[in-house]
């Protein structure tokens, strides 16, 4: 229930109905932000398929693709926080392992809890991180993207950091961390 991939599939067609649940929903593609309890009319267009991120989720996505995930321990990871329009607690979890063995079952892992907070205009995103992390583990950096709201300012631990169209460089290498925005 984060994501709602909603395929065409009659051919011809170029948009579709679907039904949001409640909450708040950002188009994946366009960053438009609809209320959920209703049906929408999605474009389809030929070249994506329409997918809705619930608000209040952080999706962890690769900042480049792999050619191949053999091997492939990524030293950047994109962070995509959909903002929500109502205010609550939201908890999101990324898990970092070696992909290959059970080494995750005895602690060999990273993973980050992301908790996502709004009240009022202002909404925190708070990652812990538990496990004893694995050899191969390579991150050193999450480049952090808001949908469904341009933050006024944003705050890292209580210092200000600059937005670059629309998003941010955090130096992280598997440690825990606070983000505070005021949204409009």
């Amino acid at each position: 229930d984060t994501l709602l991939v909603a395929p065409v599939i009659e051919a011809g067609k170029t948009s579709r109905h679907v039904y949001l649940p409640e909450g708040t929903w950002i188009d994946f593609h366009t960053g438009e932000v609809h209320d959920g309890g209703r049906f929408i009319t999605a474009a389809a267009p030929i070249d994506y398929t329409p997918v809705f991120a619930r608000g209040g989720q952080v999706l962890p996505t690769y900042t480049d693709v792999p050619r191949s995930t053999m091997g492939h321990f990524p030293r950047s990871l994109d962070l995509t926080v959909f903002l929500p329009r109502e205010e609550g607690v939201f908890v999101s979890e990324l898990q970092e392992d070696d992909g290959e063995t059970t080494s995750h079952e005895s602690g060999q892992f990273l993973r980050t809890t992301f908790t996502l907070t709004k009240r009022g205009n202002r909404c925190s995103l708070k990652a812990t991180v538990s496990g004893k992390g694995f050899k191969e583990f390579a991150r050193e950096r999450f480049r952090i993207s808001l949908r469904g709201g341009s933050p006024l300012s944003v705050l890292l631990d209580g210092k200000e950091l600059p937005l670059a169209a629309g998003a941010l460089e955090l130096e992280n290498r598997g440690q825990g961390f606070e983000l505070e925005f005021q949204v409009p």
